[in-house]
C-alpha cells in the first residue's frame, strides 16, 4: 500500500520528459511540454479516482420486517386499439388506412411482500403462511381494461408486536466506505483466507432476504428470534447484531482482525462457555462510537444464561446505548492506494507521454 497522493510524484516523469524533449528536439515548443504535463496530471487524477471508487465499495446489512403480503390472481385485459396499415402499389404510391383491432393480455398471478426495506416477490406458500396467521383482507384491485378473471386483491396485513416482528427481512446494501482506503483499517492484522482456514476462523455471515446466518457456533439462542430482534432494532438504530460462540477471547480478536472490525453498522458479540449458561467470557467489537454499549453487553452475557430470554434486555441495551460511527471523520489525506494501481498509473503515464511527445515531434501544435 502507498499513500494515495504520493501518486502525484509520478509527475516527475512528464516534467523530466518535457524538459528533455524541449532541449533535445528543437521542434518541440515549451508550450507543448506544458500540454504534456497537463495531460499527465489528468491521467494521474483519473487513475486515483478510479482506484478510490473501486477500493471503497463496501456492504452493510439492513434489517426490517414484513408489513403486508399481497396476492394478485390471474386476470385478462382486453381493449380496442386503432392500428394504421400502410401499402405501396406498383407505381410506388403509398396508401394507409386505420382500423380498430382487439388486443388481449394475460396478467399472471403474483405474490409479494411489502416491508420496511422495500418490496420482494415471494412464493405462494409464504403468502399462505402469513395469511393463515394474520387473516386476509379482500380489496378491489386496479384492473385497467379488465375483461375476465378475479378483480380482487388479497392482502394480509401483518399485525406485529412492535418489540419482536413476526417476519424479519434483511437486505445487503452497497456504500462507499472511506475507511477501506484508510490507514486506520490497515492497523488491523491482515489474515489471508488460507490462514483463516488453518486457524478455524469463521467467514463473515451471508444473509438472504428472509433468513440469515448471524449466529455462528452452537448456542441456545434461536436464529429466528435473533433475526426478529435485529428487525425490531433496524429501523431505529440501523444496527446489525452478530453472535459468535468460539473457543477463546484470543480467537475472538483474530476474528475481529479477519473481519476488519466488521461492517459499518455491525456489533459483533463473541462469547464462550457452556451452552444455555452464562458466558465464561465475552468480547464485543464493532464501529459503534459508544464503548458503553459494549461494556453493558459483556456484563449481560457474563451474568445471565445465554438463551432466548436474554434477547429482550439485549435489545434494550442496544436501543439505549448504541451510537453509529461518524464516517465523515476519515479524510482523503488518510487514503491508501494498492501497489497494483501505482504500477498501472506508471505504465499508462509512460505510454501516453511517449505517444504524446512523438506526436509533438512529428507535428507542430503551436505554429
Amino acid at each position: 500500500m502507498t499513500i494515495g497522493y504520493w501518486l502525484f510524484l509520478l509527475m516527475i516523469i512528464p516534467v523530466a520528459a518535457g524538459i528533455f524533449a524541449w532541449i533535445k528536439f528543437h521542434t518541440i515548443d515549451i508550450r507543448e511540454s506544458g500540454v504534456g504535463i497537463a495531460a499527465a496530471l489528468v491521467t494521474i487524477s483519473l487513475v486515483l479516482g478510479m482506484s478510490k471508487c473501486s477500493n471503497q465499495r463496501d456492504t452493510e446489512t439492513h434489517s426490517g420486517k414484513v408489513e403486508k403480503a399481497v396476492h394478485i390472481p390471474k386476470w385478462e385485459a382486453e381493449w380496442i386499439e386503432l392500428v394504421t396499415h400502410y401499402s405501396t402499389d406498383s407505381k410506388g404510391n403509398t396508401t394507409s388506412y386505420t382500423v380498430p383491432e382487439t388486443r388481449r393480455e394475460t396478467h399472471y398471478p403474483k405474490w409479494w411482500v411489502e416491508t420496511t426495506l422495500g418490496r420482494y416477490d415471494i412464493e405462494p406458500w409464504f403468502f399462505d403462511q402469513i395469511s393463515e396467521k394474520h387473516g386476509i383482507s379482500v380489496e378491489k384491485g386496479y384492473r385497467p381494461d379488465y375483461d375476465s378473471g378475479d378483480r380482487n386483491d388479497y392482502i394480509s396485513y401483518v399485525n406485529d408486536d412492535p418489540e419482536f416482528c413476526d417476519y424479519p427481512v434483511t437486505e445487503i446494501r452497497t456504500w462507499m466506505n472511506p475507511l477501506k482506503n484508510s490507514k486506520t483499517l490497515h492497523n488491523y492484522q491482515k489474515i489471508s483466507k488460507e490462514e483463516a482456514q488453518k486457524m478455524g476462523l469463521p467467514n463473515y455471515p451471508d444473509n438472504a432476504t428472509f433468513s440469515s446466518s448471524r449466529i455462528i457456533g452452537d448456542t441456545a439462542i434461536d436464529i429466528w428470534n435473533w433475526d426478529k430482534m435485529n428487525s425490531a432494532l433496524g429501523p431505529q438504530k440501523h444496527v446489525n447484531l452478530i453472535l459468535v460462540k468460539t473457543d477463546s477471547i484470543e480467537k475472538a480478536k483474530y476474528i475481529q482482525a479477519h473481519w476488519q472490525n466488521g461492517k459499518k453498522n455491525d456489533l459483533v458479540i463473541c462469547h464462550g462457555g457452556t451452552k444455555n449458561a452464562s458466558a465464561d467470557w465475552c468480547y464485543v467489537f464493532g464501529w459503534s462510537k459508544s464503548e458503553l454499549v459494549k461494556q453493558n453487553i459483556q456484563t449481560l452475557f457474563l451474568t445471565n444464561p445465554v438463551n432466548d430470554d436474554i434477547l429482550k434486555e439485549l435489545k434494550a441495551i442496544v436501543r439505549k446505548d448504541f451510537q453509529s460511527h461518524e464516517w465523515t471523520m476519515y479524510k482523503d489525506t488518510d487514503f491508501l492506494i494498492p501497489t497494483g494501481w501505482v504500477i498501472a498509473a506508471f505504465i499508462i503515464l509512460t505510454i501516453s507521454q511517449v505517444g504524446l511527445y512523438y506526436f509533438f515531434h512529428q507535428e507542430q501544435l503551436f505554429p
